[in-house]
Order: structure tokens, then sequence, then C-alpha cells
């Protein structure tokens, strides 16, 4: 069983990679909602000029450290029943290496310049007229940025694949985006509702860099040409991945609203966000499937992570059945009845991969 989550990948530039660099660039938006309740234009205009991007970088510097060490307590708090997932030398590895990919991240981020989209949305905050819609529409990150952040940590990324590789137990790299997103969450408790709003998405882009192949269908879709139609289906779901990814989730809730794993109910705040992360995966590995035209990559990738990860944490194999139909169900009501077919092959064989697993989950082995 070969799990490669974290392959590096080099985009060719074209056309059909653009357009898909740019609905990735795209995801990353700032909060619209919280922006216009908690802030104004005076306090947006000074957190994103040059003096209070460095204070934000400043503070981040200095709480980084100590928000990594607290959230490896908590990882392997939640990793408990399972003492042989990562060493002491492991976690402390995937610590600082997590802190240098924070250090990185924050070096863009203090470079970024306010340029029109965000003097603009100053101006909207200032008057009367501060509609979420108009807001909702500024990504935070733009794509020379996007393609700037994934080029710089690509080696630290690497590093990290390189230790979940060597791991004797696989389920390492649960352990490493948990690691990201607990992290996150202590950093945010030291920094004002402001700058939680301007690096979310930075945080954001690198927690999906860990588990979701975000580069791979880029690259893929340089395979294809401007017109292919696997190519629109593609973009069509990705364009629509966060609907999708809310839509399952509230109908899985429904659906099994008593399930509790060892992170909680499904309808706590942090286990909603870590679910819909997971569909989006799912969803993005589905796009994966589609562009390179064989599922290899659910088969030797994301099923052995769910095999591994999911278990370990008390997810009910039902959810992540229920769960699959549900998304796919989803998906299919929003695609072209000219597209589905090229779609529905890849729905088929990741829905018979999953059931198998649950049949016998060491057939991955034979």
């Amino acid at each position: 069983m070969s799990t490669h989550m974290l392959k590096t990948t080099r985009i060719r530039q074209n056309y059909s990679t653009q357009s898909l660099l740019e609905i990735w660039a795209n995801r990353y938006k700032l909060d619209a909602l919280k922006l216009i309740t908690e802030c104004t234009g005076d306090m947006l205009m000074l957190a994103i000029n040059d003096e209070g991007r460095q204070q934000t970088a400043e503070k981040v510097h200095k709480w980084v450290k100590i928000s990594n060490e607290v959230a490896g307590l908590k990882t392997n708090s939640l990793f408990a029943y399972a003492p042989n997932v990562v060493s002491l030398e492991d976690a402390r590895r995937i610590s600082n290496v997590v802190t240098q990919i924070y250090t990185k991240l924050l070096d863009i981020y203090q470079k970024q310049q306010t340029t029109p989209p965000w003097t603009d949305l100053i101006n909207t905050l200032n008057s009367s007229d501060s509609a979420v819609q108009k807001m909702s529409q500024v990504s935070a990150i733009d794509l020379f940025v996007i393609q700037q952040i994934a080029d710089e940590i690509e080696p630290l990324i690497l590093e990290l694949q390189s230790q979940h590789l060597a791991s004797p137990d696989q389920r390492m790299i649960g352990f490493m985006s948990t690691q990201f997103h607990f992290s996150t969450q202590v950093l945010f408790s030291y920094l004002q509702p402001i700058e939680q709003i301007l690096l979310r998405p930075y945080l954001q882009f690198v927690e999906e860099q860990v588990c979701i192949p975000w580069q791979r269908i880029c690259a893929a879709a340089g395979y294809h040409t401007a017109d292919s139609l696997k190519l629109e289906i593609v973009k069509s779901m990705l364009i629509q991945s966060e609907e999708i990814a809310d839509e399952t989730y509230f109908q899985i809730v429904a659906r099994l609203p008593q399930h509790h794993s060892r992170r909680g109910l499904l309808t706590q705040r942090d286990v909603a966000t870590s679910s819909i992360s997971d569909i989006n995966m799912f969803q993005a590995y589905l796009c994966l499937c589609v562009l390179e035209g064989n599922t290899s990559s659910i088969r030797n990738e994301l099923l052995p992570l769910c095999l591994m990860v999911f278990p370990a944490i008390s997810v009910d194999w039902e959810l992540v059945e229920i769960g699959l139909d549900v998304m796919i169900s989803c998906i299919q009501e929003r695609l072209n009845p000219e597209g589905f077919p090229l779609v529905k092959i890849y729905m088929t064989t990741m829905n018979q991969l999953f059931a198998k697993a649950k049949e016998d989950p060491e057939y991955l082995n034979a």
C-alpha cells in the first residue's frame, strides 16, 4: 500500500491550468460577514498597511512556537489511544517544520501591497452600503501569491512527506493535518479579530496543502485542451465544491445526528469544520481521477488514509459511506446531463472501493 499525499508537482502554464489556478485562488475569501460586524474601514486600513502587517507578523512570530507546542499536546491527546503513531522526536520535528512553514507564510503576507481591491473594500466598510455580497467577491490571496506560497513552502511540505513515509504508522499524516488545525486555533487566541480575518485564508491554504491535491489537479488539467469536456466538468465541480461540502455535511448530520467521534459530536463547531474539510478532500480526489483518467489516487492514497485515520478517531465507517453517497448525489444534481457520464464511472468505482474496504479492510494489502 502506498500513500503519496504530498507529492511534489510541476504545473505547466497554459489556459487549462490557469483556469483551475484561478478557481484555486478564489477559494480563499475573507469572512465578509465577520468583517462587517467586527471591523471598520479604518481598522482594516491599519491592519493591512505595511506597519499593520508587520505588527501582525511579529505577534505571530512571538506566539507560533508555543501554539505549536500546545497543538502538539492536543493532537497527542486525540491520538492517545494509539501511542505509537508519532514518537516524541517525530512530534518535535513536525512542530519545527510547521513553525518554519508559518514563518515563510508570514514573510509573504508581510510583503503584500494595499492594492485597489483592498482600498475598494475599505471604502465599502466606511460607507452605509456595506453589502456582504460585494465583499464576498474579494479574494484574500491573489493568483500570483497562491503560486508563490506553493513554491516557497514546497520544500517544507516535502520534508513533512518524508517523515510521513518513513513513519512505521501511516496514520502520521492524520496527526500532521490535525497539528496544523490545532496550531491555527491556538494561534488565533492571541490575535485581534481583524488579524484573524486577514490571516485565516493563508492558514487555510497551508492546511489544505497537507491533504488536498490541488497542485496535482492543476497539473493534470495541463494535459487537457481548453475545450475539454472533462476540464469543464471539473471546473464546474470545483466552483461549487464549498456549496456541495456544506450541503453534504448538513444531510449527514440530519441522518446521523448522534454520531460521536473522539473529536466530539458532528454538530460541534470544530468537528463541523473538519468534516467539511474532509468532504472537500473527497471532491478533490474525484476531480483528480476525472482529469487523470483513472482511480489510482483514490485506491492508493485517499482510501488507505481513510482506513487509517477514521477508525483512529472513532469515526464509524457507516458515516463515511453515507457521506460518500450524499456527496455523490449532491454533485450529480449539479452536473449537466452531458457531463455526468464522464464522472459517473469514477463515482461508481469510489463507492465500490469504499464498500469493499468495509467488508475487508486488508484487501488493499493483497
